[in-house]
This record gives C-alpha cells, structure tokens and sequence, in this order.
C-alpha cells in the first residue's frame, strides 16, 4: 500500500502553503520554492506593467451561473490575486458583506449589482448565452463600469474560479492585457 497523507484543511486554504507541504512530502522543496518564487515575480512584474492604472480603483469579479450572479470572495481563487497580490481595492457590495457573513462565492442580485461602484467589472461566464440578456437589462446598464466601457468577459477556460500558482499567472496575464493596453 503506498503512503497517504491528509493535507489539514488550514493547509489547503492557503495554495502557497499547500503547494509548499506538498514540495515537502514528496521531496521536491526546492521546485515548490522555485514555483512561488516564480509566481510572485510574474506579480511584481504585473504591478510594474500597471503602474498608475489601479491605483485607488477598485474590481468587482463575478460569475454568472445559472442565471446567478455570484461576487468572488477576497481570499478566494482570483479575488485573492487581485485583492491580496495586487492589492487592489475590492468593490463597495463585498465591503459591505460582514467577512464573517462571506463566502467563496457570495450570490448577488441584479438589483443589488446595481449599486456597484466598481471600475472594472471582471465576467467570468461559464454558460454561453447567459449575458445576451444580462446586457440587455436596464439595471445592468445603470452599473459606472457598464457605462464606461469596463466590462471584460473573462474565458471560462483561464483559471479565473480556481486558486494556484498556474491559474494566479493567468489571471494576472488576463489583468495585464485588458488593463494594461
């Protein structure tokens, strides 16, 4: 039988400190060491390339499911590296959410979504046609970042609702092509 190990669910929380044990128990410290390393340059190098652009600006990312808006959570998957990397402000309707009221996903309203202030509104849309109607909606259009032009559909395929040092990089590199031209 071969040796199992349980990572603690404090562990996974955290994919740094995750990716890290993981380097450990299989004896691969240094490629773990290399990947962070590897991974915090890419987000010095994203916060050079953008420079001016995100200061005192804020990003809300949402994803549309089911015909559900849902707002990502600060420390979650690509809240994490937008809020925490990057150290961008997040949107005036997650401030609001006691932390101890989040959740990874906090489900939203297009009523709600209404009031967001957001700069930049990130779509990640994971069933075709689900925005067709969504841009057609009244309330929609009353959002500052809609009228602005703001509004960037994310490909479901980039890493944008999963966490690690693959999908953070892709998400940065998203990041730097839509906000850095």
């Amino acid at each position: 039988m071969a040796p199992t190990f349980v990572l603690s669910d404090e562990t996974t929380a955290d994919w740094r400190a995750a990716l890290s044990k993981i380097g450990e128990v299989l004896g691969k410290e240094e490629k773990a060491k290399a990947a962070l390393e590897a991974y915090d340059q890419k987000v010095q190098e994203t916060k050079a390339k953008l420079e001016g652009k995100l200061e005192g600006k804020s990003i809300a990312i949402l994803w549309l499911t089911a015909k559900q808006f849902y707002m990502v959570d600060t420390k979650t998957a690509s809240g994490a590296v937008v809020y925490g990397d990057l150290g961008v402000n997040p949107p005036n309707i997650m401030t609001e959410i006691p932390e101890e009221n989040r959740a990874s996903w906090n489900p939203i309203s297009l009523e709600k979504l209404s009031e967001l202030t957001a700069d930049y509104i990130f779509l990640v849309n994971y069933e075709e046609g689900q925005t067709d109607s969504l841009i057609e909606s009244d309330l929609w259009k009353t959002i500052p970042a809609v009228k602005a032009g703001h509004v960037y559909e994310m490909d479901k395929n980039r890493s944008w609702l999963y966490s690690g040092a693959i999908a953070g990089q892709l998400v940065l590199e998203d990041i730097e092509r839509v906000l850095g031209e």
